[in-house]
């Protein structure tokens, strides 16, 4: 994609889900391009780690038009990589048959619009957009699927949180609105500066008396991980 903008970031993003004993799980997932021009589907890790052969993965194509759905094991041939240092997880995708290369057209995110270094504090002046699916949200009455959004901004710098799941604290940051289950993995974009790009993804909410507010992985550790 040449530049993100609130026009097609719709198509960087995509429906995941699972299903298990319980019901669905569900999240979403983000496309990238490494450095190299390998193509990646970022979610995250909390979900990632738990993904089988029921996990389905759903493009948005647009308004009024259906989505196209595969098989997140058929595409990545089961390729994962799980970061050790953020909730991310990473999968190639090197199972696209040349037959399905047109529907993944202009949806991946270039390595060169990851913006920060995840030590520099954020301008909280500077407007942020995130994109997906909250519970799974998204499918309109004709079974179209286009991506909830909401504009906020960051309310923090980035600090340490303790995840019992991973050894050593994350480096994360707030936002200022709380988030909801399937927005986990989702991107967070900064469209508002001369140089649009991803700033972050959502790991999910800090949750305490009153209320929850958003945490989210910086978008440097997507690059650990390509």
């Amino acid at each position: 994609m040449a530049e993100i903008t609130r026009g097609n970031c719709y198509r960087t993003v995509a429906l995941l889900s699972t299903r298990t004993e319980k019901g669905v799980d569900v999240a979403t997932g983000v496309f990238l391009l490494g450095k190299d021009g390998t193509p990646y589907l970022f979610t995250a890790g909390h979900f990632g780690k738990h993904v089988n052969a029921s996990t389905l993965v759903e493009l948005p194509n647009g308004p009024g038009m259906k989505p196209s759905v595969f098989s997140l094991l058929a595409l990545t041939q089961g390729n994962r990589k799980d970061s050790p240092l953020a909730d991310l997880s990473a999968f190639p995708l090197t199972g696209i048959k040349p037959q399905e290369k047109k529907m993944f057209t202009s949806r991946f995110i270039t390595y060169a619009a990851l913006l920060g270094d995840g030590a520099h504090p954020l301008n909280r002046e500077t407007e942020l957009t995130t994109m997906g699916f909250p519970e799974g949200l998204g499918h309109d009455v004709k079974g179209c699927l286009v991506p909830l959004s909401f504009r906020t901004y960051a309310s923090s710098d980035c600090f340490y949180l303790r995840d019992e799941a991973y050894k050593e604290p994350l480096q994360v940051f707030a936002l200022e609105n709380a988030s909801l289950g399937g927005y986990s993995g989702a991107p967070v974009f900064d469209l508002g500066s001369k140089n649009n790009g991803l700033v972050g993804f959502i790991k999910g909410n800090l949750d305490a008396k009153g209320g929850s507010i958003a945490i989210v992985t910086p978008a440097i550790y997507a690059k650990y991980l390509m």
